[in-house]
């Protein structure tokens, strides 16, 4: 079909890979350093998951779900338009 798309499975160098280079300090439920530390345990994890996932096309309800925390933009910190929406899967 024309209108199709394949993709390939991802492997668990890709995954550790990925791993490595998130920056630290960003944004997560778990310290970066520690995900990194734990690479070798979540990469095989992770890319049978991901396989999975793409391969049946189903992607669980609870990972649809973003926390949305406002982030503070610039001028007075008491007006509501001053913050911008950040969302973290």
């Amino acid at each position: 079909n024309p209108n199709s798309m394949y993709l390939t499975d991802c492997t668990e160098s890709e995954i550790s890979h990925i791993i490595s280079e998130l920056q630290n300090g960003k944004a997560s439920d778990f310290p970066i350093s520690v995900i990194k530390k734990a690479s070798h345990i979540l990469g095989p994890v992770l890319s049978i998951q991901y396989n999975n996932l793409m391969s049946t096309g189903c992607f669980p309800a609870i990972l649809k779900i973003g926390k949305i925390s406002p982030i503070y933009k610039k001028d007075n910190e008491e007006h509501l338009q001053n913050y911008r929406p950040i969302s973290t899967l």
